[in-house]
């Protein structure tokens, strides 16, 4: 469960932005509260050009790197995009922070980078009200380590300038930081509209039975917003159960490069057609 999260130095943002999910002191909808201090859901909006899609952005890249780091290779480079009208923006470090909730524990996690190195990395675990620091990583390559030491200098000795140490570690198995990375990658879905990413969360939904309560959740949000639609249908379909069309399923053969089993699960692969229903309006006569 996310608690804060906060950036600098990225995209149309030089200061710090933060967002928070903690409730403030209304407590009259507890069932919109958990444990009453955090908030459910919460929303953003705003002007165009506001810094809506740059706030997104920044969780995606995170998200993105945690899951890519481990697979960059030594030198390749880091696809932040700091905020251009610096004086030197890419000599200036974009930073991200997450607090959050996994597994019962509290995390804090931050990491401030270029595009060619990781420059400093934090990870402090919760046991109790005060944190427990797991690890400390300053200047690139100074790390700091007060427990599992020989352990840890053994993995920081496999890390490189441009991956983030909190993943090296759990690749090489410590135990510490696993439920870390699991929370960026399982716990944490950044969408721009029915991706693949987000299609293989719906398939998750329908395959776990969950589909009646997702609707409900999605239409008590849309009441709570007050954006009038009434309801929404969502149909799944197979790619082989569509309408085919020769040229495009030769276009796929040869991409698939003749395997069998890699069309066989194209052709099983779910597409999503959504329809909504919104409510009647009736405009003000204006005499």
């Amino acid at each position: 469960m996310l608690i804060n999260f906060k950036f600098a130095n990225f995209m149309s943002f030089k200061e710090e932005c933060f967002f928070d999910m903690s409730a403030n002191s209304d407590k009259s909808h507890r069932e919109l509260l958990i444990d009453d201090k955090y908030s459910k859901a919460k929303m953003i909006y705003g002007a165009n050009a506001s810094g809506k899609t740059s706030f997104i952005k920044a969780i995606d890249f995170v998200r993105w790197f945690v899951f890519n780091s481990s697979r960059m290779i030594d030198g390749a480079p880091i696809p932040v995009v700091p905020f251009k009208f610096c004086e030197q923006p890419f000599d200036s470090p974009s930073s991200f922070a997450f607090t959050f909730i996994k597994n019962g524990k509290k995390y804090y996690y931050e990491f401030s980078c270029t595009r060619e190195k990781v420059i400093s990395e934090k990870l402090d675990r919760y046991d109790s009200s005060k944190p427990t620091n797991v690890f400390e990583r300053n200047n690139v390559n100074e790390y700091v380590f007060r427990h599992d030491v020989k352990t840890l200098k053994e993995i920081s000795q496999k890390n490189t300038a441009n991956k983030l140490f909190l993943v090296t570690s759990a690749t090489w198995n410590y135990a510490e930081t696993k439920p870390v990375v699991d929370f960026f990658l399982n716990d944490i879905m950044v969408s721009y509209g029915l991706n693949q990413g987000w299609q293989a969360y719906l398939s998750k939904i329908r395959a776990e039975g969950q589909s009646e309560e997702f609707s409900k959740f999605c239409l008590d949000l849309f009441n709570n917003a007050d954006i009038s639609i009434d309801n929404f249908v969502v149909e799944e379909k197979k790619y082989k159960d569509l309408p085919q069309d020769a040229v495009l399923n030769s276009v796929i053969s040869v991409l698939m490069r003749g395997d069998q089993n890699k069309i066989e699960q194209f052709d099983n692969a779910s597409v999503y057609n959504i329809s909504v229903s919104y409510t009647h309006l009736t405009l003000p006569t204006i005499a």
